[in-house]
């Protein structure tokens, strides 16, 4: 069993949820998040048998500058669409989902382009004097028509054109875990069916909140961001893959059965 005791009070769903790690070769995983803009040690425990270790971790700053864009009336204006509370509603349901994890490799980008239009995390306003609010996920500037693939195995819960989001997918990983992809001029996948890792699943466009073609790539942990990239995730294949991605852009944690955590 591992918990998040420092979840409790913060901004998450279900916070300090019970976790069942994940096994994978000799080890287990746990995948931990972090809210944006949290400073305060990530505190965790892992319980076997009767025994109980609790350890900290401590976050950082992202050190990003504020990113201030200039939208104009015709595009935040989509954020009043009547149904835009029905898009959000929907995307919350995803975030419930607690399914077993069915992918079996490391995790790959969405499109291939290494250029980034707006970095996870950074900090952001959208119009002349608006609040500052962090960028959940990844922008990557790509030509109107570029495939857009699965970033690793997984299920479709939510395909189709949405007011903000535009042209949407929603990818379940299983353990929690799920992708999402945004903005695209054309989706090819349906809910319910099971896409393999790089499988394409749609085109990169200007829809919804969008004032040019890019992809918005978003991964979710519990609802709440659990790494910077896709790449930073482990392989399910033989031992658990030893990266350490700091705190500060949202971890990975591994626990062996000998309650060792690293």
């Amino acid at each position: 069993m591992v918990r998040f005791p420092s979840e409790t009070g913060e901004d998450v769903r279900q916070p300090a949820e019970v976790l069942t790690p994940i096994a994978v070769g000799n080890e287990f995983i746990v995948l931990g998040r972090v809210v944006l803009g949290k400073t305060t040690p990530v505190e965790y425990e892992v319980q076997i048998g009767q025994e109980i270790v609790r350890r900290s971790i401590p976050v950082g700053g992202l050190g990003q500058r504020i990113q201030r864009l200039k939208l104009p009336p015709s595009v935040t204006n989509k954020l009043k669409d009547p149904a835009h509370k029905a898009e959000d509603a929907a995307v919350e349901q995803t975030y419930t989902r607690r399914t077993a994890p069915v992918w079996s490799k490391p995790f790959q980008e969405a499109v291939k382009i290494r250029a980034q239009s707006s970095a996870f995390g950074q900090p952001r306003t959208y119009v002349v004097g608006g609040p500052v609010q962090f960028h959940y996920g990844t922008d990557y500037p790509a030509p109107a028509g570029t495939p857009v693939s699965a970033v690793n195995d997984g299920m479709v819960v939510m395909a189709g054109m949405y007011p903000v989001r535009g042209g949407l997918v929603v990818i379940d990983h299983g353990a929690g875990l799920s992708s999402m992809y945004f903005h695209q001029r054309r989706v090819v996948v349906q809910v319910g069916q099971k896409v393999v890792r790089g499988q394409k699943i749609g085109e990169v466009g200007s829809t919804g909140l969008s004032t040019g073609a890019h992809l918005h790539l978003e991964m979710r942990l519990r609802e709440k961001e659990p790494i910077r990239r896709p790449g930073s995730i482990a392989s399910g294949q033989g031992r658990a893959a030893k990266q350490r991605t700091p705190l500060r852009k949202c971890p990975l944690l591994l626990c062996s059965g000998a309650l060792r955590c690293t």
